[in-house]
């Protein structure tokens, strides 16, 4: 009985340590909706819950829609956002996005964005 009892107790304790990680598998760090303004554009990168994501290009002055490229979905890795051909590496501070992408040839891009706040 007192095996029984022992074995019992065992189990419960395992059972209750389960993993304690930080951040839950469907954790999403860049969900929302990031700004970007540049010389003569202005863009909207929207992450949503479901993982995917896209981006809108409008004109400076935010009156005119010029464009909506459809990313897809992703996957958060680390500091890296992957998608089906290809990854971003990223960091969030401040509210403040940027992403860096190195093309097929190891030229550099980086991308800069403000999280929209309502």
């Amino acid at each position: 009985m007192k095996k029984i009892l022992t074995l019992l107790l065992l189990a419960c304790l395992l059972a209750a340590c389960g993993s304690d990680d930080d951040e839950p598998e469907y954790f999403n760090p860049v969900e929302g909706v990031w700004e970007r303004e540049g010389v003569n554009y202005y863009w909207v990168r929207v992450y949503t819950s479901d993982f995917t994501s896209y981006e809108e290009e409008w004109n400076k002055e935010r009156t005119k829609k010029l464009e909506t490229n459809e990313h897809g979905k992703y996957k958060v890795d680390g500091n890296k956002l992957i998608y089906k051909d290809f990854t971003y590496k990223y960091t969030i501070a401040n509210n403040k996005l940027t992403l860096i992408y190195i093309d097929e040839f190891g030229d550099t891009y980086e991308y800069k964005y403000t999280r929209k706040v309502d």
